[in-house]
């Protein structure tokens, strides 16, 4: 979010010339394997640990 947000965005409006490889590399990158892994073990609910005042 902050990336694109502080630094795409802003390049864009600036009228800076882009660089288009770097969308075909993002897109061809591997570590979107990596981050589907992640969400398949992501447990279906949060889990915290809250400290208790129990005696």
């Amino acid at each position: 979010d902050y990336i694109l947000k502080q630094q795409a965005f802003a390049a864009l409006d600036s009228g800076d010339d882009i660089d288009e490889s770097l969308f075909e590399e993002f897109s061809n990158s591997d570590i979107h394997q990596v981050l589907k892994v992640c969400a398949d073990l992501r447990p279906s609910v949060d889990i915290s640990v809250v400290k208790t005042h129990r005696g």
